[in-house]
């Protein structure tokens, strides 16, 4: 897959046949069923809520995956938007800005499932299905990454962490009504823990965080300090 043929800007490469797919099948929508140009409010307020969320999160989660493939799976802090820097390395030149916009494509695409998941969380309109929880769990590690490597995305997430945190209290209220969800919360912690290294700053993270969101009225399933113990004590 590495081989100039199949490097991923490249016509014949599986990647940009699945892309032009993808976007053949997203060219096919009318511009209303289109997120965020047309917000989750309206919609649920019609009724077809549920599905113009499930559109719009299968749409941004191929986005996701056709392009999390391809960033180095550990930059440093000082790293900017590139290719693989692991073998097999891709044997072409990119063309100029291309993971750059790559990056761009790629967090943007974690933030509007973002948006979606918690706009419905906010019309207490929560879609509790193992895709939505995948979908929470798989934009959570993005968060994480671009919060721990902001310069991956030139600096254009700036709220990363918040939203990472926002999402394992999604995941949290998930893991109560399928289990797949206990193990969601534990990668997503690893991933926190790997990233601060403080078993001490990731709870106190979490206290604030989960104080802040219920605060907002959210009916946590828990008091703040035993949900962030437990979280954290899960990884021991």
């Amino acid at each position: 897959m590495s081989t100039p043929e199949n490097c991923p800007w490249m016509h014949t490469s599986p990647r940009k046949v699945i892309y032009e797919d993808l976007e053949s099948w997203r060219s096919h929508q009318g511009e209303r069923l289109r997120f965020p140009l047309n917000s989750v409010t309206i919609h649920v307020s019609l009724g077809y809520g549920e599905m113009f969320c499930y559109v719009n999160i299968l749409y941004y989660e191929w986005i996701l995956f056709l392009n999390r493939e391809y960033i180095p799976f550990l930059p440093t802090s000082e790293s900017e938007p590139q290719g693989p820097v692991d073998p097999p390395l891709l044997q072409a030149a990119s063309p100029d800005g291309r993971w750059a916009e790559r990056a761009n494509e790629l967090f943007h695409a974690a933030a509007c499932i973002t948006n979606i998941l918690e706009d419905l969380e906010e019309l207490d309109r929560p879609l509790a299905t193992p895709f939505a929880g995948f979908c929470a769990f798989s934009i959570a590690t993005m968060n994480i990454y671009v919060a721990a490597f902001p310069r991956m995305n030139m600096g254009r997430s700036p709220n990363a962490d918040i939203s990472a945190e926002l999402h394992l209290i999604y995941i949290d209220k998930f893991r109560h009504v399928w289990k797949i969800g206990n193990g969601l919360v534990n990668w997503h912690m690893r991933g926190l823990l790997r990233n601060d290294g403080s078993k001490a700053d990731i709870r106190q993270a979490l206290e604030l965080s989960l104080a802040a969101v219920k605060l907002s009225g959210v009916n946590l399933l828990g008091g703040v300090p035993e949900i962030a113990e437990v979280l954290v004590e899960r990884l021991f």
